[in-house]
């Protein structure tokens, strides 16, 4: 079982000019995750926002032209979107604009929320994290943010073990 370290603290990270063509952002975490004493990242929650950077306004159809944004966090640094049943998605949202009626957005796949106990959540022993953004059609400025919501455990050396085949096989 994990051991708990540290409070909860937050990391960010952010992809600007999502494109129709996917755009992403590495976070580098190694400075919490350490094999040797088998520490590691405990993820309890992420947020998403989606926004213009050029104004900080939530993201809306500029037109009457719809479009659909997806946002993955996942610890790989594929640079892509994958597949929602992968081992590697942490969290996932997605964002819809409808040109003609309204503005959707909704978190699916993996809950916002991993846990309400201490000590639940996702755990990732990767040294980085990457927030992949795509989009419908490219929109000037459109953006997407990632608040995460994680502690430093400590992880005895089976769990670790554990951790690491379960990261190699996918």
């Amino acid at each position: 079982m994990a051991r708990i370290k540290t409070s909860s603290f937050y990391i960010s990270a952010e992809v600007t000019d999502i494109l129709a063509t996917a755009t992403s952002t590495t976070l580098d975490i190694s400075q919490y995750v350490d094999a040797p004493s088998g520490q590691a990242i405990l993820v309890e929650e992420v947020q998403f926002c989606w926004f213009f950077d050029n104004d900080f306004l939530p993201l809306r159809s500029a037109s009457t032209t719809d479009y659909a944004w997806t946002a993955q966090l996942k610890d790989s640094t594929s640079g892509a979107l994958i597949n929602p049943n992968s081992e590697d998605l942490v969290s996932q949202s997605h964002y819809l604009a409808d040109g003609q009626g309204g503005v959707y957005s909704e978190d699916d796949v993996m809950p916002d929320i991993m846990g309400y106990a201490a000590g639940e959540g996702r755990l990732v022993i990767s040294s980085n994290l990457q927030l992949t953004a795509m989009g419908s059609a490219a929109l000037a400025n459109a953006s997407c943010c990632a608040r995460i919501r994680c502690r430093v455990v400590t992880l005895d050396k089976n769990d670790w073990i554990a951790l690491a085949l379960q990261s190699v096989a996918e």
